[in-house]
């Protein structure tokens, strides 16, 4: 048995002169409190007499500091875990088993506690019940303590790598895409079931998690939107081409493309690298669950409010998945809002005038114009468009 004493606790929940000291109003959050590890606050901490306020045993040595965020203490140990317990009493709220000993100290950030694990592998998991959102493996044993900053996480390796996951700002998209030289970017194209005109099928789509029914043009057309602006010419690839997209048991994974940026457009029922990103590693910062878009973060819903013939909503997302890429993700909640995504990053998003924060999310409602030439039932420029909820600034 093995008995961890929470040095933290002491310092937050110390006694000077027989008094109760009052509990720190500053969160302790990754190793050595920030990203440049100056292991500084600014905090007071009580001069004397500290007491032991509580102590948690865990099945093997703990050479993991804590984290301290939101009244939870975060923490690994050598058997294998994980721990999340209260920073007033020290009950056990979640442990998560990873395959190795932990020596990483977490980071906690945006309700996510990120770990290295001597399996290999870096985890990100939910702050408030400890399931395993995604985890990536590495080349070799991890005790690196991750450090958080932007929204983006950074984390070494004893393979001799360093590594950033996370979030990554909506309007790099010009830099990263539309400037890039010639076919170093990558479109991938949801594949369609297509017929010939008597209705023979001759490409089928049963491969995918679920049917595709016949093309729909407005997510050809919101790709060729975007590709219009570009100063050069890029690769485009269809989801259903084993040479870059998994056909296997990971389907919709870009195995095949090493670098990227990697550019999605259309929803996840047409689109299998989006629906791989969405419901398999689960590494978007927005997800649609019960009809409802959501933040993977909290869980909270941004909005179920129904789609129409002229409504729709839509997703604009970017972020650095678990193989080093960057990601852009353009999809809507039915074919409008997709091509409404398009419309909306070219027109608003890369305009000089453009009125929104530089932030790695975008979730808005097209609404069809009500006079004018723009009344068409079809995404352009003269209508209306609403940022419901966008991600924190980066």
């Amino acid at each position: 048995m093995f008995l961890v004493l929470i040095a933290c606790m002491l310092l937050m929940h110390g006694q000077v002169g027989g008094v109760q000291a009052s509990p720190s109003t500053v969160d302790w959050a990754m190793f050595r409190f920030n990203p440049a590890h100056t292991g500084t606050t600014t905090e007071t901490v009580p001069a004397a007499n500290l007491a032991l306020r509580w102590s948690y045993t865990t099945g093997d040595t703990v050479v993991s500091s804590p984290a301290v965020s939101g009244g939870v203490v975060y923490m690994g140990s050598w058997d294998n875990k994980v721990y999340a317990l209260n920073a007033s009493t020290g009950s056990h709220i979640w442990n998560y088993m990873t395959g190795d000993d932990i020596d990483s100290s977490p980071a906690v950030s945006g309700g996510v506690v990120y770990v290295g694990s001597y399996d290999n592998k870096v985890y990100a998991l939910n702050a408030l019940t400890g399931s395993e959102i995604w985890s990536y493996t590495t080349g070799l044993d991890i005790y690196s303590s991750p450090a958080v900053s932007g929204g983006s996480i950074y984390i070494g390796s004893t393979d001799g790598k360093v590594y950033a996951f996370g979030p990554h700002p909506v309007l790099e998209f010009r830099q990263d895409v539309l400037n890039a030289s010639s076919n170093t970017a990558w479109y991938v194209l949801g594949d369609y079931v297509l017929h010939r005109n008597d209705g023979t099928q001759f490409r089928s789509s049963a491969s995918k998690h679920t049917p595709v029914v016949a093309a729909i043009a407005t997510d050809i057309f919101a790709a060729e939107y975007l590709m219009g602006g570009s100063a050069s010419p890029q690769n485009a690839v269809l989801d259903t081409d084993a040479r870059y997209i998994s056909q296997g048991s990971d389907f919709g994974n870009a195995t095949g493309i090493v670098d990227g940026p990697i550019v999605l457009v259309g929803g996840f029922s047409v689109n299998e690298a989006v629906y791989y990103y969405t419901f398999r590693s689960n590494e978007t910062q927005i997800y649609y669950d019960a009809g409802a878009f959501k933040r993977r973060d909290t869980g909270a819903t941004i909005t179920s409010e129904a789609s129409n013939a002229t409504k729709d909503f839509f997703v604009i997302e970017s972020f650095v998945d678990t193989q080093g890429r960057i990601v852009y993700m353009f999809w809507g909640r039915g074919a409008r809002g997709t091509m409404a995504a398009t419309c909306f990053m070219m027109e608003v998003l890369m305009k000089p005038s453009n009125p929104y924060g530089n932030t790695s999310w975008f979730v808005v409602r097209w609404n069809e114009a009500s006079s004018g030439p723009s009344v068409n039932s079809f995404p352009d420029a003269g209508d209306t468009y609403t940022v419901i909820a966008n991600g924190p600034p980066l």
